[in-house]
C-alpha cells in the first residue's frame, strides 16, 4: 500500500445531486434526535464539541475518555481538529453497533466505546480512539461535500479516512503511536459491502435490535 495518497483520489467520484441533509424528513429526524437527547441522554461540551451518552447506568469514562481523544487532536492537529469541529454534529456512546461510524442522517459519530478496551493501555487507546474520530471526521467531511458513500466510491473512501488518520499519526510524537502499516492493515473495505447495501431503515432497525440488547444488560 503507498505511503500516500493524494486528495485527488475524489476526483473521480460522482457528485450526489442533492446538499446534504436538505431534505425535511433529515432536518425532522434531526431535530427529533436532538430533542431525545437533551432529555434523557447524559450530556457534556467540549471544546464546543457535544458529547452524549445514552447506555443506561454506564460509568465507563466514556467522558473523560472523549475529551482525552479530543484534547489530543487538537494539541496536536488543528486542522484536522477543526474538520471534526465543523461537520461532526456531536460524538454519541450508542452501543456495540461497530467501533465508530459516521451516521450522516444524524450528523453524528457514534461510538462503541467499550470496543476500545481501556482498562488495557489506555493511553495507547486514548492514541486510537482519537485517530477513529479523525477517520469519521474525515467521512463527515466528503459527505458535506456531496460525496456519498456507495459501491462505486466506498473503497477509494476508506483509504482517503485511512490516510488522514496516516497524517495524523504522524504528528504524533508518542512510543503507542500505531505504524502505517498497522493502520492500513486494519481496511477492510469489504467487511463493509452488508452496510452499504443495506437500506437507512435496516440500518435503523439494526441499530434499536442492539440497544435494546445494551438494556436488558443493565
Amino acid at each position: 500500500m503507498p505511503s500516500s495518497l493524494p486528495l485527488s483520489i475524489i476526483t473521480n467520484m460522482p457528485l450526489s445531486t442533492t446538499q446534504p441533509c436538505t431534505y425535511p424528513l433529515h432536518l425532522l429526524l434531526r431535530a427529533a434526535v436532538q430533542w431525545g437527547l437533551r432529555k434523557y441522554a447524559r450530556f457534556k461540551e467540549h471544546l464546543g464539541i457535544p458529547i452524549w451518552e445514552i447506555i443506561p447506568g454506564n460509568d465507563s469514562g466514556f467522558m473523560d475518555r472523549t475529551q482525552s481523544a479530543l484534547d489530543l487532536i487538537a494539541k496536536n492537529d488543528m486542522r484536522r481538529f477543526n474538520r471534526l469541529a465543523v461537520h461532526v454534529g456531536g460524538i454519541l456512546h450508542a452501543g456495540r453497533v461497530c467501533l465508530a461510524s459516521y451516521q450522516h442522517g444524524l450528523g453524528l459519530c457514534f461510538v462503541n466505546y467499550e470496543a476500545f478496551d481501556f482498562a488495557h493501555s489506555p493511553e495507547k487507546k486514548t492514541i486510537r480512539y482519537a485517530i477513529v474520530l479523525v477517520h469519521e471526521a474525515t467521512h463527515a467531511f466528503l459527505h458535506n461535500k456531496r460525496i456519498p458513500y456507495t459501491q462505486r466510491t466506498h473503497r477509494r473512501i476508506e483509504m482517503l479516512c485511512t490516510m488522514e488518520e496516516i497524517r495524523f499519526a504522524r504528528r504524533l510524537r508518542m512510543v503507542d503511536v500505531p505504524t502505517e502499516e498497522e493502520l492500513w492493515r486494519k481496511v477492510d473495505v469489504d467487511a463493509w459491502a452488508p452496510y452499504w447495501k443495506s437500506t437507512r431503515l435496516q440500518r435503523l432497525w439494526h441499530y434499536l435490535t442492539v440497544l435494546k440488547a445494551e438494556k436488558r444488560k443493565t
